[in-house]
């Protein structure tokens, strides 16, 4: 779950021309993309959509968005350790099946180099992450919890 995988660019073009030429900082994931082509196209989704409609952050910087993305892995390797992870502007855990956890503090080792999960300065982070990452799972019902 290494930040070239996670941190990839999303470029869109609106209609209306909102945000033309500007780029924002919002984490935006592919969750995202159904509620917005729904929203553009005045669809309305039969059903609650996880992600949100990525117009709002085009027509201003200053909205509310999100604080932290969460991913997950399936290998397809012959080896079975899948991967879920959270990642704030700052911190990422990857929580591994096989107990191989790891935490990054990105504005201090952006190139994911340092594995901190042991780290006692890093405890409450870590705890509140964890936290985060169970609901999440929780709530998309992942099998593996």
């Amino acid at each position: 779950m290494c930040e070239e995988i996670l941190r990839v660019p999303l470029v869109v073009r609106w209609p209306d021309g909102a945000g033309a030429g500007e780029t924002r900082d919002g984490m935006v994931s592919l969750i995202d993309l159904a509620p917005t082509f729904a929203s553009l196209a005045s669809v309305q989704w039969p059903t609650y959509l996880p992600g949100h409609d990525l117009h709002a952050l085009a027509q201003d910087e200053a909205t509310d968005w999100r604080d932290r993305i969460f991913a997950q892995y399936h290998p397809k390797q012959l080896w079975f350790n899948p991967i879920r992870t959270v990642r704030t502007d700052r911190w990422k855990l990857n929580e591994c099946v096989d107990g191989r956890d790891e935490f990054y503090d990105l504005q201090e080792d952006p190139g994911e180099l340092r594995n901190e999960v042991h780290a006692a300065q890093h405890a409450d982070v870590i705890g509140g992450l964890r936290a985060s990452l169970h609901h999440w799972r929780e709530n998309t019902l992942d099998p593996l919890l």
